[in-house]
């Protein structure tokens, strides 16, 4: 079964570190919530949509027990986009490799950085279509 969430306003996630007035006040955001923020959010919806089977929630007859996450995405012009894979770039459509070699290009403590023969201006990890997906897997 696949569902679709459509947000009626600005949604924003943030990772799951606390978040209060005495501790650190920054919090680093996400571009989707974890599977667990989206499991509880349709646990939570279907216990209000169906206020009777409350007292079940949690028990061995829990209507919502055999529920599971396999698969999270967005959605963009009713096509799936997915997280570009670190050692990747898309660029004018062409998805280009990177390696990971020595670092003696910088001063960073980094052993190793990623680098690519193809002329890449940025290394801004986006997103990649599903064919250019499918491009790089294979």
């Amino acid at each position: 079964m696949t569902i679709e969430i459509e947000a009626l306003d600005t949604l924003i996630f943030q990772d799951g570190k606390p978040f209060d007035k005495s501790g650190d006040n920054w919090g680093n955001s996400l571009v989707l919530p974890t599977p667990s923020t989206i499991y509880g959010a349709l646990r939570a919806t279907y216990f209000a949509n169906n206020p009777s089977e409350l007292v079940k929630a949690n028990e061995d007859d829990d209507p919502t027990k055999d529920l599971k996450i396999n698969f999270i995405s967005l959605q963009y012009e009713n096509r799936l986009i997915f997280h570009s894979p670190k050692d990747c770039v898309e660029l004018n459509g062409k998805v280009i490799n990177l390696v990971l070699e020595e670092n003696h290009l910088t001063n960073s403590p980094l052993k190793y950085i990623f680098s690519s023969k193809d002329d890449v201006d940025s290394l801004d990890r986006t997103y990649l279509k599903e064919s250019s997906l499918k491009r790089y897997l294979l």
